[in-house]
């Protein structure tokens, strides 16, 4: 399983930053402060799924 950096995050999903650190305070984007916060790639799979059902 790949873990992945808010700044990958933001080249993965075509945003930037701030939106991103929205995502994760709303509860849509689920992340794990390891450090800095960290995205699973489960957890990222699933945000897009669901963004793509809401969609």
């Amino acid at each position: 399983m790949k873990i992945y950096k808010v700044s990958e995050v933001v080249k993965i999903l075509h945003i930037n930053r701030n939106e991103v650190y929205n995502l994760i305070n709303s509860g849509k984007l689920k992340a794990a402060k390891i450090g800095s916060l960290k995205i699973s790639e489960t957890w990222l799979n699933e945000f897009i799924e669901n963004s793509i059902v809401a969609a």
